[in-house]
Order: C-alpha cells, then sequence, then structure tokens
C-alpha cells in the first residue's frame, strides 16, 4: 500500500471496526444514519453523506487531528470514544496485519513455483529474484 496514500490506511480501520458503512445510502438522509457524529459535523461543517467512503475516512482524520479524539455514534461500537492514540495504534495494528498477509501471499507464490509447477514453464520468479 502506498504511503502517500495515508487515507487508505485510515479508511481500512474505520471499516474494519464498522465505524462508517463502506456504501452510503442514498436519499435525503433523514432516513439514513449519519456518518459522523453530529457534534463534530456542527463543529467542522461536514455533509452527513459523502459520494464514498475515502472522503469520510479524511474526515474523521480531520476530526482527530483537530480535537483529539473521535466519538462512535451509538449504533458504531456503543458510542464509544476514541483517543488520537487509541486511533493510531489501531492503524499501526492494522498496518502490521496487512504486510503480515501479504508476506503469507508472497510465500504462498514461491511454494507454488517449485517442483513440477517450474517444469511446466510457468512464469515463476527465479531463486535469484527472491533474494
Amino acid at each position: 500500500m502506498a504511503r502517500d496514500q495515508p487515507w487508505r490506511d485510515v479508511l481500512r480501520v474505520i471499516c474494519k471496526l464498522g465505524w462508517v458503512r463502506k456504501y452510503p445510502g442514498k436519499g435525503n438522509g433523514s432516513a439514513h444514519e449519519p456518518w459522523v457524529h453530529p457534534v463534530e459535523t456542527a463543529v467542522l461543517n461536514i455533509p452527513k453523506h459523502g459520494r464514498d467512503g475515502l472522503v469520510k475516512a479524511v474526515y474523521i482524520q480531520q476530526i482527530i487531528n483537530l480535537i483529539g479524539w473521535w466519538h462512535c455514534p451509538d449504533s458504531w461500537l456503543g458510542g464509544r470514544t476514541f483517543s488520537k492514540a487509541e486511533y493510531e495504534k489501531l492503524i499501526k495494528e492494522e498496518d502490521k496485519s496487512a504486510h503480515e498477509e501479504e508476506l503469507a501471499s508472497e510465500a504462498h507464490q514461491v511454494r507454488r513455483c517449485t517442483g513440477q509447477e517450474r517444469s511446466r514453464k510457468r512464469s515463476c520468479p527465479s531463486s535469484r529474484s527472491l533474494s
């Protein structure tokens, strides 16, 4: 994952924990749960609905940077409040988990490209390129 797009990390953590929905409802908003807490929405004048979760992830990161905490509405994690430090810890944990998944995937690819499959002339990395 590219480090020049930190909002992707924010989005992954938020979606994993259920803080925002990945696909917002359409309509006038009255029948739909807002993406961000009403107090923070008023403070930052942030619209309740956006085109996609990427925009909302950036809004939530801005809220945390500005006021130092993020309060989940009652319908998300029982109204729990996360400090900036807790939020950053969650992002680091998610990064570590994603990195481990990536390494496991690479190891699986290397195992696939040995022995019989390599003799079939599949496009497999050479042993030199793996070091």
